[in-house]
């Protein structure tokens, strides 16, 4: 069971590392597409996912593009006989990769693709009448589930056509009923009226 238990992780760790840079990229493609033309989008929650995303996906390219480059610099410098600038890049490249290997690990991006939340644990502070409560309400008699969404393309919505939203395919008593149900279970009343 416990090894297992290692398989599994390691194998998630591998899959997160190897999918880090095709969501990197993505995000930051994502994140410039939508943000360049309008900034205010900065703030909306798929870009408050994106930009950790994307910031060390950019942080990640850059520490390795830095490493190579100056390790291909000393290279060029050694056969030069410059010593003093092959000793300088070698250092800024050591730096550079000692950046790369501890940011691979331990990112803001890794801790969003790894995060693992556990059922009935949740997340932020609860608000509202009862803080935190959920509603779920379900009622298969609520609609038809038969409903093709057949529409016919003259343009003009009549009985020959299928669509979710005609009153054939919904049950306005089913649904009034739910509606009910939920309120009262929201606020701990037992009618619509306390509700």
């Amino acid at each position: 069971m416990v090894t297992r238990h290692l398989f599994t992780k390691k194998m998630k760790k591998i899959f997160t590392r190897a999918m880090f840079p095709v969501i990197g990229l993505a995000s930051t493609v994502w994140f410039l597409i939508r943000v360049i033309p309008k900034p205010s989008r900065a703030s909306y929650p798929c870009m408050r996912v994106a930009f950790p995303l994307a910031s060390t996906f950019i942080t990640y390219l850059l520490s390795l593009s830095v490493a190579i480059l100056s390790l291909h610099k000393v290279r060029n410098y050694v056969a030069q006989n410059k010593y003093r600038l092959a000793v300088l890049f070698l250092f800024i490249g050591m730096l550079s990769s000692l950046w790369f290997i501890s940011h691979t690990d331990n990112t803001i991006a890794s801790s969003v693709l790894t995060a693992e939340h556990t059922p009935n644990d949740p997340m932020g502070t609860g608000i509202g009448i009862h803080p935190g409560r959920v509603i779920w309400i379900y009622d298969p008699d609520a609609t038809n589930e038969a409903c093709s969404g057949y529409i016919l393309k003259d343009g003009v919505i009549n009985d020959l056509d299928n669509l979710w939203f005609q009153e054939k395919n919904n049950n306005q008593e089913v649904i009034d009923s739910m509606v009910s149900v939920a309120l009262q279970l929201l606020t701990g009343e037992e009618s619509n009226s306390q509700a």
